[in-house]
């Protein structure tokens, strides 16, 4: 799996107002903050730089929770390009809840919401609609599943962080590595091979595609071989055995 880097924009202008100019960079940098991983039971929340030049906050930055304010990234927090920082946000709900980063203390407004999440099945938590009318969360009623006692909430890829696309995984604060899809076993019996393999995703965006040459110019073609879900994050795959002399298979995903 490529890890996908959301990058703003930087805007060149002419202006006379050196003051101007800077608040414009300060938007973009502000805008490549991604919340990463999440653990509702005990509040910590990471932080992931996807820019590729260093900054600092030059104010605080609210974290907002169902209303609840009271937690902040502070002025004066430098981000290197790609770092996690993880902060304990204060009073989380650990079943329900959303979670978003704010640049100013705007909490009416969507364009003063950066990133964020939302967790758990309840519509319309907190700010989830707002965040939804800019293109920040899927809609009011998107929630990913509370994680099971021990896990904690992470984004696949930068770019998921923006879908329900997370999964319950082992906690990883600190250091944003996104999962990869891995092949863990493949066996067999006299009609078919059975590819086993793990995966964050769920069971119906994979994609079985085949080719029968060592050809790397030859198309990959997706085959209609189906996909079964063993065990949380496990997945299993039939392949029936065929006549052709080579054949090659490969796991794809969006």
């Amino acid at each position: 799996m490529r890890i996908l880097v959301l990058k703003t924009k930087r805007f060149e202008a002419m202006a006379a107002a050196v003051g101007m100019l800077w608040a414009v960079g300060l938007r973009a940098e502000l805008s490549d903050l991604r919340i990463t991983e999440v653990d509702p039971s005990s509040g910590r929340v990471e932080v992931t730089h996807a820019g590729a030049t260093a900054f600092t906050t030059a104010s605080s930055l609210p974290l907002c929770h169902r209303f609840n304010y009271f937690t902040s990234i502070p002025a004066n927090t430098t981000f290197g390009p790609g770092e996690s920082k993880v902060f304990v946000v204060s009073g989380l709900n650990p079943t329900d809840s959303d979670i978003w980063l704010y640049r100013d203390a705007n909490f009416l407004s969507a364009a003063s919401i950066i990133t964020g999440m939302k967790y758990g099945p309840a519509a319309n938590i907190g700010r989830s609609a707002l965040a939804s009318s800019v293109g920040l969360w899927p809609g009011g009623t998107a929630f990913v599943p509370v994680p099971a006692a021990g896990r904690t909430l992470r984004a696949i890829n930068l770019a998921a962080t923006r879908t329900t696309n997370w999964f319950a995984g082992d906690e990883d604060f600190g250091s944003f590595t996104p999962p990869e899809i891995r092949v863990t076993g493949l066996t067999s019996d006299p009609a078919s091979v059975f590819l086993e393999f793990t995966s964050p995703l769920p069971a119906s965006v994979h994609r079985i595609e085949r080719r029968t040459t060592f050809s790397v110019l030859d198309d990959w073609m997706e085959t209609p071989l189906s996909v079964s879900n063993t065990a949380p994050g496990r997945f299993n795959v039939m392949i029936p055995i065929s006549t052709q002399p080579h054949e090659f298979f490969r796991i794809k995903v969006p």
